[in-house]
């Protein structure tokens, strides 16, 4: 039993003594976990910047082609050949100089030809003004007698009165003539009944036969004078009638022919109207031949030489004013849409070590338009809005034709807080940015993001001048603690070590 007793006791050590061995390994590897877990890490090498004040531009770059002001190619006007060339490329010119003679021996024939056709037009109308000047005289005579006439009418009228008048008298006296020769019949009759009876001598017979006769004669008497007064009212009525009518067909005959005369004259004018606008124009083809220049500028190139021959619409030469010199962009629709006219542009020669020049947008079409596309890949058409930048001052040194770098200047901000994109971290609409604080240890702090640029933005808030912000680099993990060996960069480009201070 005693024995037993032992036995037990010793298994109860036993059991003891492994359990605190079992509980020291666990209490071990727990302070040896906890040692790991919070054993120091080694500083994270990163770069650094501290916030300064400096400047933000939204901007655009696109290339452009440079030209001078009013730069324009000046083209054959029609099928000729070029006679003269009077300037040389790198020419000064002034408006209304003649720079190049052009020959057309066809156009200059129809010239000549044109000017005699307007000569024998010009006789035409001075014989055709003579024909009206002469109906009018030949109207005006035939409308002085017709008046006349008018005015003699009342006379000659008076005349035939007279006339009836008298035919009236005569005619009562022709009655009476007429009864006082039948009386002397009737005594003559008697006589010679009284005379062959011898009742009367033949002496009285004979004197009755004398006055049958007298009386016989002043009736024939009355009667020619009546004949002859109706002869003459006759005439008078006749003369006033037909006389009348004369003048009065004299009249429309001779307006007639002033009408007619009229209308030749408006003819040939009209004629010498068509054949003077004939003239002109074919004068205006000569003189174009002469071509001048239309501004105050440079000869930029010459298309041709002296005896080519040339089409209508060739090119002749190009020049402009070198006073203004302008860039020609073709904005793609996004770009157009963010571009008004007066925003600042900077100008620059594609290459190594550019020189850069101001200028300004003066223009922006208000029309897209489609172009063949260049260069390989597919075919197509490609979209594009044309503007232009005026540069503040000629340079001297662009060459027109030649392609520029142009950034137009959107929006700007100066003397502010900025970044460097890159440091910028972005969680949807959440920005924040990696500072080493006063221990070098990584914190993370949100921040209000203002106007954004290419390369830096604008921090509204959330920093302070003088802030060392992080600039992760790709493969870096950063967690909030991370230890730092902030290697600060100069805004130059140049940088400085800062070794982090371990938390103790």
């Amino acid at each position: 039993m005693e024995q037993l007793r032992k036995s037990t006791q010793k298994q109860g050590w036993q059991w003891i003594l492994w359990s605190g061995v079992l509980a020291s390994i666990s209490i071990g590897g727990i302070l040896l976990y906890s040692f790991w877990l919070n054993r120091p890490s080694a500083a994270l090498t990163v770069r650094a910047l501290e916030v300064q004040q400096g400047s933000v531009e939204d901007k655009i770059e696109e290339s452009g082609v440079v030209e001078l002001a009013n730069q324009q190619v000046l083209k054959a006007p029609n099928e000729t050949t070029v006679e003269r060339v009077l300037v040389q490329p790198g020419a000064q010119v002034r408006v209304g100089q003649e720079l190049i003679l052009l020959r057309d021996p066809r156009q200059q024939t129809t010239l000549a030809r044109t000017e005699l056709e307007l000569e024998k037009q010009q006789l035409i109308i001075e014989r055709d003004r003579q024909k009206v000047s002469d109906a009018e005289n030949k109207l005006n005579v035939a409308r002085t007698r017709l008046q006349e006439l008018n005015e003699q009418r009342h006379s000659t009228q008076l005349e035939i009165r007279k006339k009836e008048l008298e035919i009236t008298n005569a005619r009562a006296e022709l009655r009476d003539s007429q009864e006082k020769l039948q009386a002397s019949l009737r005594q003559l009759e008697s006589d010679r009944e009284l005379e062959e009876r011898g009742f009367i001598a033949g002496s009285v017979l004979r004197n009755q036969e004398e006055t049958v006769r007298s009386d016989r004669a002043s009736v024939r008497q009355v009667e020619f004078r009546i004949n002859n007064a109706l002869v003459d009212l006759q005439d008078l009525q006749l003369k006033l009638s037909l006389t009348r009518q004369e003048l009065q067909d004299n009249v429309r005959t001779a307006e007639a022919e002033l009408r007619q005369a009229q209308l030749d004259l408006d003819t040939a004018q009209r004629d010498l109207q068509r054949q003077e606008l004939e003239y002109q124009e074919n004068q205006q083809v000569l003189q174009n031949n002469i071509i001048t220049s239309p501004i105050n500028g440079i000869i930029l190139d010459l298309k041709v030489n002296p005896g080519d021959g040339v089409q209508t619409g060739n090119d002749l030469l190009t020049l402009g004013d070198p006073s203004e010199e302008r860039i020609k962009l073709q904005l793609s629709i996004l770009n157009a849409t963010r571009v008004k006219p007066n925003q600042e542009a900077r100008i620059s020669v594609i290459g190594p070590n550019p020189q850069q020049f101001s200028g300004r947008v003066i223009s922006l079409s208000l029309q897209a338009l489609s172009s063949e596309a260049s260069g390989g890949g597919r075919g197509g058409s490609q979209i594009s809005v044309p503007a232009i930048v005026k540069l503040d001052r000629p340079t001297g040194t662009l060459i027109p034709g030649s392609q520029v770098s142009v950034e137009v200047i959107l929006d700007q901000r100066q003397d502010i807080l900025t970044l460097p994109v890159e440091a910028v971290q972005r969680d949807g609409s959440a920005t924040s940015v990696w500072i080493a604080d006063s221990e070098n240890l990584a914190q993370k702090r949100d921040v209000t993001l203002g106007l954004e640029g290419l390369s830096e933005v604008e921090i509204v808030s959330g920093l302070q001048e003088g802030d060392r912000v992080i600039l992760p680099s790709p493969g870096q993990t950063l967690t909030p603690g991370t230890p730092v060996n902030a290697e600060t960069i100069s805004p130059s480009g140049g940088s400085r070590s800062g070794r982090s201070r371990r938390r103790r």
